[in-house]
């Protein structure tokens, strides 16, 4: 469970600047380093006279964040809030970067075999090309290719967490459409009273060993998804995007969301909303066994789908009237 921590999200300037120090002794001895947080992910500008490594750069940082000493908590000290770096990296007196890269701090050891059998990769595309290629050009083509397929990786191996419930991926996974609004995001689970089915698949997560034993007072788990912003934002901005990655990441295991929305400094939230995330074929079976003509039309044609034929519901006093249409005939000629 992730619980939104109590201490402020940011330190004095003090703290990021040796944030930015500690961060550019990893990525290169030259570096210049600037930082900025917006939501939940920390983007870091490092700019060096020369272009930048991009795999050497990455392997350092990844093992100084895997430190046992120090490790990612020297960042999450200082912004508490943060589930990812983002790095960009230039060269000084040039407006675009040479080259992007995400860090997930909760899939650092992930990050680390990604590179090993990115290097280990290109060395062996390297020794295959033709010698009339420069050692730059194999490089950084096996460097970008091995990039994709690793951040690739990684985007599914966070949103394949986020589906069995795991807290930590389901901030990161609102956190990619809140962040470019400056909102910062915390997901916890927590026991309510009531009682539901577990859907077929569900993968139930374990909220707390106290709430399992009590049959006489059920609890049923709800995901609450805390929303820190440093102004007061439109609901439905925050919303509407939270509500739709929800739905997308299908949560059969919870009984339904909360989110909450609360200024930096305020003592109780701006407002809050309520969210069923009963899984939307459910939700349809439920409301034709309401009678809903629509919601019946739709599981028919679910099931006629196959056969290329769609049918249309009309209700008459107490009889429903079904006219299903066939898909014409190819013609022969």
């Amino acid at each position: 469970m992730t619980a939104k921590p109590s201490i402020p999200s940011k330190k004095p300037s003090s703290s990021s600047q040796s944030l930015s120090d500690w961060i550019a002794q990893y990525l290169a001895p030259n570096a210049q380093v600037q930082v900025r947080l917006r939501g939940n992910i920390l983007h870091v500008l490092c700019e060096t006279p020369h272009r930048l490594h991009q795999a050497g750069a990455m392997s350092r940082m990844v093992d100084a964040l895997l430190d046992e000493k120090t490790g990612s908590r020297i960042i999450t000290d200082t912004y508490v809030q943060v589930y990812q770096l983002y790095i960009y990296s230039r060269q000084i007196g040039q407006t675009k970067p040479d080259w992007t890269a995400p860090l997930y701090l909760n899939r650092l050891e992930r990050h680390k075999a990604q590179l090993q059998i990115s290097s280990a990769e290109s060395l062996r595309i390297a020794a295959t090309q033709s010698p009339l290629n420069s050692q730059a050009d194999q490089s950084s083509v096996a460097a970008a290719w091995q990039q994709d397929e690793a951040t690739t990786a990684l985007v599914l191996s966070n949103v394949s967490l986020a589906r069995q419930g795991d807290p930590d991926a389901i901030a990161w996974y609102l956190s990619e459409v809140l962040s470019t609004l400056d909102v910062g995001v915390w997901v916890s689970i927590r026991a309510v009273p009531g009682t539901t089915t577990r859907h077929h698949g569900a993968m139930m997560p374990d909220v707390s060993r106290k709430h399992k034993a009590d049959r006489a007072h059920p609890k049923v788990p709800r995901l609450w998804v805390l929303c820190e912003a440093a102004y007061s934002p439109d609901p439905l901005m925050i919303a509407e995007p939270v509500t739709e990655r929800l739905r997308q990441l299908s949560l059969t295991q919870f009984k339904d969301a909360v989110i909450v929305i609360q200024v930096h400094g305020e003592a109780s939230p701006d407002w809050s909303l309520r969210i069923d995330l009963t899984p939307a074929d459910e939700m349809l079976r439920e409301w034709s066994r309401w009678g809903d003509e629509a919601a019946i039309a739709r599981l028919v044609n679910q099931s006629l789908a196959d056969l290329q034929a769609r049918t249309t519901v009309e209700r008459k006093d107490t009889s429903l009237h079904f006219m299903v249409q066939t898909a014409a005939e190819p013609s022969d000629h």
